[in-house]
């Protein structure tokens, strides 16, 4: 008899226990400031240019999509860009982000545009955290681009 008290407050106790850190999951957050409130995930529909020439000037990019954030004319959303050659990401700040948050626009800089090859690009909300958790990652193209001399009669 006390083999079985024993077997069922053992079991009672695992599933309060267990109870709890269930409840503690569902309704926790560990994110900081407007992500604890308004959580969001970029989304990328489209980017224009879709790729870039070696040696061209600088370059507007505009990315259409959802869930980019302006707050308060601070930019919550920036870029990480990491191009060929590079070792580690460097941080492009968005120039332009609409209010209802759809479309994205920041330059890149000539000096990005050296080497042809592969570039991934990370559009981060909130890069304010230690661990930005809400992003969306596509890639580009540097590319050797061939310009044909126009010739008029």
């Amino acid at each position: 008899m006390l083999k079985k008290i024993v077997k069922v407050r053992t079991f009672f106790i695992f599933v309060l226990i267990a109870g709890i850190i269930g409840l503690g999951m569902a309704g926790t957050s560990w994110k900081l400031g407007l992500a604890e409130t308004i959580p969001t995930v970029p989304i990328v529909i489209s980017v224009t240019p879709a790729s870039f020439c070696v040696g061209s000037g600088d370059v507007n990019v505009t990315i259409t999509g959802s869930n980019f954030i302006n707050y308060d004319g601070t930019y919550y959303t920036s870029i990480s860009w990491l191009g060929p050659g590079d070792t580690t990401p460097s941080t492009i700040e968005a120039e332009y982000i609409s209010l209802d948050g759809k479309t994205l626009r920041f330059w890149v800089e000539a000096f990005r545009l050296t080497e042809a090859g592969n570039v991934l690009v990370v559009v981060v909300n909130h890069p304010e955290l230690e661990t930005p958790f809400e992003l969306a990652t596509f890639n580009m193209k540097i590319n050797h681009c061939i310009y044909l001399p126009l010739i008029m009669k």
